[in-house]
């Protein structure tokens, strides 16, 4: 059940992304913006295969981009920086709730 919510809110974060960093008029951010967005639809869906430690290292992985993000919110006071922090913290809640229930079967 929680590898299709997983699976939802990461096409959902992904098209946001998309959305947000064409709106951006810096290339740099908008080339990471990008690279953020696919790293992690990247990560999440190749790391289903493998279970058990990937979804740890992944979620801890999504957890560090949430930080940097809501970092950036406070530092240049943007809110799509604190909503896009917070999408990668539920997708980093999911997926180490998916690792739990992997763990202990």
């Amino acid at each position: 059940m929680f590898e299709k919510i997983i699976f939802i809110c990461v096409i959902i974060y992904f098209i946001y992304q998309i959305i947000i960093s064409f709106r951006e008029k810096n290339t740099n951010k908008r080339i990471t913006g990008i690279a953020v967005g696919l790293t992690i639809f990247i990560l999440v869906l190749t790391g289903w295969p493998l279970k058990l430690n990937v979804h740890l290292a992944f979620s801890v992985l999504t957890f560090l981009y949430a930080l940097g993000m809501l970092w950036e919110c406070f530092r240049e006071k943007k809110g799509f920086y604190f909503l896009t922090g917070v999408i990668l913290i539920i997708i980093s809640g999911l997926q180490f709730i998916e690792f739990l229930g992997y763990s202990t079967s």
